[in-house]
């Protein structure tokens, strides 16, 4: 009853998430609210399948294929709409402007050995296609929301990044926990973090949105 408690409060933030940004989409023309509807929706795929298997077989997915391509589209998705932010506000020359010296460029790249050491160790019981799959879209990810906070002094870029700095790190706590305990009560970290990653799906229209208005 609890991981049903858990997907139904993402399910119903995606759902919000999604009727706001196809709203922003006709109002603004925009191709970055594109790309941010399509993360919404991609994750959406991944958890109602997700949703549909642990309600119908009272168990979670033991082929999680369709779920995994969801959400590694997602991750995608939201790639590309941190990329087009950056070269609305930033340029098309935006990656030249990061500087090529100084111990502060080497900082983004610490996010290569922390995803292939989770990637290990998720690779325990997990497979080994799908982790090494979500170790390099969360890590592209990571490493451009890091370098984004270090290097650039746009107000909107710097809190883009840190709204997906936190979906990443809620996505590696959520499974993190998961890997380290199993029980389904509210007592396991897993679904907090879960509802936090629910309430970062909402955090990304308000930054977005108030981009709009000014």
């Amino acid at each position: 009853m609890v991981d049903v408690i858990d997907t139904a409060i993402q399910i119903v933030s995606l759902l919000i998430c999604m009727a706001i940004s196809i709203y922003f989409i006709f109002k603004t023309r925009e191709k970055s609210w594109v790309l941010l509807h399509l993360f919404y929706v991609s994750y959406l795929l991944g958890n109602l399948y997700w949703q549909a298997v642990a309600f119908y077989y009272g168990a979670t997915p033991n082929i999680a294929v369709v779920s995994d391509l969801s959400w590694n589209a997602s991750y995608i998705f939201l790639s590309l709409f941190l990329f087009m932010e950056c070269e609305k506000h930033l340029g098309k020359d935006f990656a030249s402007k990061v500087p090529n010296t100084g111990i502060k460029r080497f900082i983004p790249l610490l996010t290569i050995p922390f995803v292939i050491g989770m990637a290990l160790l998720y690779m325990q019981y997990g497979k080994y296609v799908s982790n090494t799959v979500y170790a390099i879209l969360t890590g592209i990810l990571m490493f451009n929301s890091i370098r984004n906070l270090l290097f650039f002094n746009d107000r909107y870029i710097r809190n883009i990044s840190i709204v997906v700095l936190l979906n990443c790190l809620g996505e590696y706590g959520s499974w993190t926990s998961s890997f380290f305990r199993h029980d389904s009560t509210w007592y396991n970290p897993y679904y907090w973090f879960n509802m936090f990653l629910a309430v970062i799906f909402l955090v990304f229209l308000i930054v977005k949105k108030r981009e709009v208005a000014k």
